[in-house]
């Protein structure tokens, strides 16, 4: 019998891993982490994902779980390789992202006495995950029929957490002592494992229920605001309810609304965030009832109108215990899923008098700020000094069901200014938990992992160079990728910044690298474009959305003459809307 039969322990929870769904684990090498990677690489159940550095790993899964909708594993070795997951595992637990997080570790006896690469990794990650748990060391005798109960349950609890409303990432710890390497076949499947089955999606009492339609027939200008979530099938329920109650819809870039063919195009005003810029605009379309669903909206002009907007009732969706509402303006707050509070509320019989005055205003306010984009940032005849443009020509290049990462600072706020409604289905993802531009890449390669055509990402110069090594991935993996690199050398989203004000120090805002990413890309297999005008890039990405492996096409682009582009284009649009006197 071999020394390390014991063993035998982490087969058993690591195949209760997949039996409760785990299809994908993201691998970084390291020496004590053996035992699990070992049993994983025998496997034929899941498939593993090497990479070779634990903060992007950590960002890659991430992207993965979203794009697949299921939870994903993380197992690294101990000491700093486990604090290299701690932005990714940020991002997640904000963003609601199921992650399991397993960390390798010495045994105890190993830990305050000045051991190499032992830390204290006892709850590492702090408030920022849903559970903790430290496996016991698997040592000589550790094969009972006990040993092996306990193991499945931990890794069938540990998914059912992180799948637990609202999802999110949880943390194992598992300590070894050496030997590391477990025999070639490892005891396993002594009992079977238990299941896990899915809880019914949180919904609201009914007296609840009757109280928010009573708010609903009272009101007489019903607004939705849907802030980003990652679920699909909120858009019919959502719909439902909007048409039902005569509702504007405000969706957010990443609210899975903008881009899909269930969404009623007449209801969603996409323009609100030049709209709501103009002081008078927000006065005008004042609502008086707002229910909000998802997180944090991109907009800072919307986030400023409900904070104006003081007087309307604000009704305040989120699944979770937390009170999603940074504008401190939520009059009610409801603990229910999104898709079930849609549906319960589309069925009741809500009559009331609806003021067809205040959607025609949004409406109107609508055509004027669309006709301004697509006559000037859209206008054939215009350089490419404004990247606001890009997200214009996306929309009609991507085809259905490309997956689209948007990178944070410019590029996300660009989309939500840019991005028309379109029933076409394209799923939209960005990091915007905590908003880090230091995982992008990783991210949108786990989105690739996890999605059946080639994803795309939209990344600037500065979060591309945070996350360079992360295009190995591509080559290692065979994952295909089409990257639209927006480069102007440096913290372009400064010039919009008050920052921007102080000559003094904007310098240190701005950051000027002087890079060139060309030889970069091309040292890791990939293909460099770098288009000269708005027809060969359209050609470029026409060329290249259904390639295999990585292609970068380059936007270079002056700051500062962006900036001036931008600043002309909303002061155009707010002439327009006083020519229209769209407020009266």
């Amino acid at each position: 019998m071999s020394v390390n039969l014991h063993l035998g322990v982490v087969s058993s929870f690591l195949d209760s891993l997949m039996e409760s769904g785990v299809r994908d684990f993201c691998v970084s090498p390291g020496s004590r982490s053996t035992p699990l990677t070992a049993v994983l690489t025998r496997q034929t159940k899941a498939k593993v994902w090497s990479l070779l550095d634990e903060r992007s790993a950590g960002f890659f899964a991430l992207g993965l779980a979203k794009s697949s909708g299921r939870a994903v594993a993380l197992v690294c070795t101990s000491g700093t390789a486990t604090a290299n997951y701690l932005p990714a595992v940020m991002e997640a637990f904000h963003s609601e992202v199921p992650l399991v997080v397993i960390t390798a570790d010495r045994p105890p006896e190993l830990r305050e006495v000045g051991s190499n690469q032992t830390v204290d990794q006892l709850k590492l990650y702090g408030g920022f995950v849903k559970w903790f748990y430290e496996m016991p060391v698997p040592e000589a005798g550790w094969d009972s029929d006990a040993a092996h109960r306990h193991a499945q349950r931990i890794g069938v609890y540990a998914v059912s957490r992180a799948l637990s409303a609202p999802f999110g990432p949880v943390h194992v710890n598992y300590p070894f002592r050496e030997p590391l390497m477990p025999p070639r076949e490892s005891s396993t499947g002594i009992v079977p494992a238990p299941r896990s089955l899915p809880a019914a999606p949180l919904r609201l009492h009914p007296e609840a229920l009757l109280e928010i339609s009573g708010l609903l027939r009272d009101c007489a200008r019903p607004l939705i605001v849907c802030g980003p979530q990652d679920d699909p099938n909120l858009v019919f329920p959502l719909m439902s309810l909007a048409n039902r109650v005569n509702a504007v819809v405000l969706a957010d870039p990443l609210s899975q609304v903008r881009q899909h063919p269930n969404t009623d195009v007449s209801r969603v005003v996409e323009t609100y965030d030049l709209l709501l810029r103009h002081p008078r605009w927000r006065t005008r379309v004042r609502p008086d009832l707002v229910i909000r669903l998802g997180r944090t909206p991109t907009s800072k002009a919307l986030l400023q109108s409900l904070s104006e907007w003081k007087d309307a009732v604000q009704i305040v969706v989120h699944e979770g215990e937390s009170w999603a509402d940074p504008t401190f303006t939520g009059t009610h707050f409801v603990r229910s899923n999104p898709v079930a509070f849609c549906e319960d509320l589309s069925r009741l019989p809500i009559v009331r008098e609806a003021d067809n005055r205040w959607n025609s205003a949004w409406a109107e306010g609508q055509s004027v700020v669309m006709e301004g984009i697509l006559n000037n940032v859209g206008a054939e005849s215009s350089s490419m000094t404004f990247e606001g443009r890009l997200f214009l020509e996306l929309s009609y290049l991507l085809p259905e069901d490309t997956p689209l990462m948007v990178g944070n600072s410019m590029p996300i706020r660009h989309a939500d200014t840019f991005l028309p409604t379109q029933n076409k289905r394209i799923p939209l993802y960005g990091n915007r938990g905590v908003s880090g531009i230091d995982g992008v890449l990783s991210s949108a390669f786990g989105v690739a992992a996890g999605s059946a055509k080639s994803a795309v990402l939209v990344i600037g110069d500065v979060s591309m160079l945070h996350d360079l090594a992360a295009l190995l991935a591509a080559k290692r993996l065979g994952l295909s990728l089409l990257v639209i690199l927006v480069h102007n050398d440096g913290g372009g989203i400064f010039t919009f910044l008050p920052q921007a004000s102080f000559p003094d120090v904007v310098s240190a805002f701005t950051t000027p690298h002087g890079v060139e990413f060309q030889s970069a890309v091309e040292m890791f297999g990939g293909e460099w474009l770098s288009p000269g005008s708005w027809a060969e890039f359209r050609e470029a990405v026409l060329d290249s959305i259904d390639a295999e492996g990585l292609r970068v096409i380059q936007l270079r682009l002056d700051k500062e003459e962006s900036q001036q582009a931008h600043d002309a284009f909303v002061a155009g649009c707010m002439r327009r809307l006083d020519e229209e006197n769209a407020w009266e």
